[in-house]
């Protein structure tokens, strides 16, 4: 497709200064920011399951939404885009071919259909894409996390409940052109189901356990020890976690105790803390049918995402995570991050988003929005968001070595 697509009814959104955006003295001799958007376009076939009826049948139809998703990705002027639910037949047809006239190279992994399905229906999964002129392909490689659970733990109930799941990541070793260095940038999409927060934790140990043995497989980098790569290498990791960084309600799946609120396992596992078997998301604390089963057998076990060291670019740049990005009538609340590994990056600017939030102030707790106190932002999709979710975006400085 040669044209550009319309903008009519697009949602226009500015770019905002991060807090404590400043990067010091030296700011002009770093290369220029890095543009990085995650964004859950909301495949078709979701759409017009019927969870979406709310939605008008004008503003749900994929010939509306598809334009609006498009001419998004262009207006972002991103140089690193991280796509989740994307159809296989959009991606190749429409959505790579379009971006590769403006300069864009595009890596794409589908989740199998599932036995049951028909051949009918379409293939989704997650695409990664990065602009040429900024940043160059050296190594990627599509993850299946079912693939990369450690031989010693297959065959435990828990582990195999893993297996059975097609969830994945891209991971690509990109040189950054503004400033010779090489940085390992993820996309991935973990399983949806709030019933097993033990499957998303388990995933998201995969995830970072599947980057470091990816760079220690790159001949520059495979001489070095796990602690080194992570030193040496800038991460980002970004996607549909599926996960809250913070629960404060009991809902079906977890008891919060008045008052009080639950880290997520997933969160608690990016943000650089060891997840042991007290934590409620822990497999040996789940015994759903998918979950632990074999409770015994986990009772030891320590999830952990060293040697990276990420933080949140959410938190960095607005001192906390937005209320939500995933607006629907059933659920609200934050499932999107974009996670930066420590020391290597500042945050610059962030995606304003498209209802009234406030930055914490600076020196007070990052103390999480209650995402029923969003009343400016109507259920998703509709006329002027094409998805479910919201995109996150973030212009960052990579910082030099040793900073």
């Amino acid at each position: 497709m040669g044209s550009t697509p319309s903008s009519a009814g697009a949602a226009a959104r500015a770019w905002r200064p991060a807090l404590g955006a400043g990067v010091g003295a030296a700011a002009s001799t770093l290369p220029p920011p890095l543009t990085v958007v995650t964004y859950n376009i909301l495949a078709d076939k979701y759409a017009t399951s019927g969870a979406h009826a709310y939605c008008p049948p004008q503003f749900l139809a994929w010939p509306y939404r598809k334009q609006r998703i498009l001419q998004q990705v262009l207006d972002f002027q991103a140089d690193l885009l991280c796509l989740q639910e994307v159809e296989r037949a959009f991606f190749e047809g429409e959505l790579e071919p379009l971006l590769a006239e403006h300069g864009y190279e595009g890596l794409y992994a589908s989740r199998p259909r599932r036995p049951v399905d028909p051949p009918s229906v379409p293939e989704e999964g997650i695409g990664l894409l990065f602009r040429r002129e900024r940043l160059e392909r050296q190594a990627s490689r599509a993850v299946r996390f079912a693939d990369v659970v450690p031989p010693a733990l297959s065959g435990a109930k828990f582990w195999e409940a893993v297996k059975k799941r097609e969830d994945g990541a891209l991971l690509a070793l990109l040189r950054d052109r503004a400033s010779g260095r090489s940085l390992l940038a993820g996309c991935t999409h973990l399983y949806y189901d709030p019933r097993f927060p033990d499957i998303k934790l388990a995933q998201s140990w995969l995830l970072c356990r599947a980057a470091v043995t990816f760079l220690r497989g790159q001949p520059a980098l495979g001489g070095l020890a796990p602690e080194q790569l992570a030193a040496r290498v800038p991460v980002i990791l970004c996607g549909d976690f599926n996960s809250l960084a913070v629960k404060r309600r009991s809902d079906a799946f977890d008891t919060v105790p008045p008052g009080g609120a639950l880290v997520g396992g997933v969160y608690r596992l990016l943000a650089g803390e060891e997840v042991d078997p007290t934590h409620q998301d822990h497999p040996a604390r789940r015994s759903l049918g998918g979950g632990a089963r074999g409770a015994r057998d986990l009772s030891t076990l320590l999830l952990g995402s060293r040697p990276l060291r990420l933080r949140s670019a959410a938190a960095a740049a607005w001192g906390r995570e937005p209320p939500l990005t995933n607006c629907t009538p059933s659920f609200r609340g934050c499932l999107d991050y974009c996670w930066l590994s420590q020391g290597h990056w500042a945050v610059r600017e962030a995606l304003e988003l498209p209802y009234r939030f406030d930055p914490a102030p600076p020196g007070a707790p990052a103390a999480v929005v209650d995402p029923e106190h969003v009343t400016d932002l109507p259920p998703l999709p509709d006329e002027r968001h094409p998805s479910d979710h919201l995109p996150l975006g973030f212009r960052l400085t990579l910082l030099p070595p040793n900073a």
